[in-house]
This record gives structure tokens, sequence and C-alpha cells, in this order.
């Protein structure tokens, strides 16, 4: 018989548990303090994967946006957190090297009680965005639709469209 989380023994086990889930997700894992610093208390392997970051080098999830960021998208984010619902959306967001990413994340409270303790954040890539160059020097911004797709610097230059 299956059980639920809550339904464990010991508070112990649970986060054991947690802990097993987290570092071997696929899935990017951050949780953050409800501070108004928002500051990130934890992030898994599958965030460094993801965006080039470790946990100690991330002093915020802001440190992901970029002047392609979707404002609106993160008003929603400040809202939905202010009313302590859960969050759903994408947004274009910047790997430590810089590299563009389309991000989908959901963003849930964690509650002991009925007080918000901290935020938990499951992102993941759902598109690439490179920037190619054309023969004339111009740039061009690219998105593919494929997901999980990376592509090489080695490979941009077969990518270019023709002139």
């Amino acid at each position: 018989m299956a059980h639920t989380l809550g339904s464990l023994e010991t508070a112990e086990t649970s986060l054991a548990m947690f802990k097993v889930l987290a570092e071997n997700s696929f899935e990017s894992i951050m949780i953050t303090d409800t501070t108004t610093k928002v500051e990130v208390v934890y992030a898994n392997k599958a965030f460094k994967k993801l965006t080039g970051y470790d946990s100690v080098d991330i002093i915020g999830p802001r440190v992901l946006q970029g002047v392609g960021t979707d404002k609106k998208v993160i008003d929603r984010l400040a809202v939905v957190l202010e009313t302590g619902k859960i969050f759903e959306g994408k947004a274009i967001n910047y790997k430590k090297d810089g590299t563009p990413f389309t991000m989908h994340w959901r963003v849930l409270p964690i509650k002991v009680g009925k007080k918000i303790d901290s935020w938990i954040a499951i992102q993941r890539e759902g598109t690439t965005i490179c920037y190619l160059k054309k023969l004339s020097g111009k740039e061009l911004l690219h998105v593919s639709q494929v997901h999980h797709v990376r592509v090489a610097r080695g490979l941009q230059p077969r990518l270019a469209p023709r002139a």
C-alpha cells in the first residue's frame, strides 16, 4: 500500500525521502525563503545543470533574469507570492554564461501549519534560444521549439540562414 508523505512515521523519514527525490530529480528544484530579499536556501544538481550556477553562487532567483525577461510574468509571480497561491509560467532567463533560454516553472508555498515557511520552484528548460549571425553580420534571434535542445556553438554557422 502506498503512503502519502503526511502518513510517514517520522519527520526524519520525510526529510530523507525529500533529499533523495530532490537530489535525483531530472527537474531543477530551488527553495527560497519568504523574506523580501528572497534568498535561495537550496538548489539541486539539476539546477546547476540547467543554469550553470552552483547553489553557493546564487544570491537570489533574480540572477537568472535579464533584458529579455518579461516583466509582466515577474509581476504576476510577485502577486501570486503575496497571496500564497501557486504560480506557473514561463519566461526568458539567462544561464551563468549569458545564454538565454525559456524556463518553464512552477512555484508552490511550503507551509508549516497555515504559515508559509518557504517557496519551492520546480523548473525546466522548454526552449533553447541562440543568437545566430547572418552572412551580412546582422544578428538573428532564432527560437527552437524543440524541447531540451541545446545548440552547440560549433554548429551555429551551419544553422545560419543562407543568403
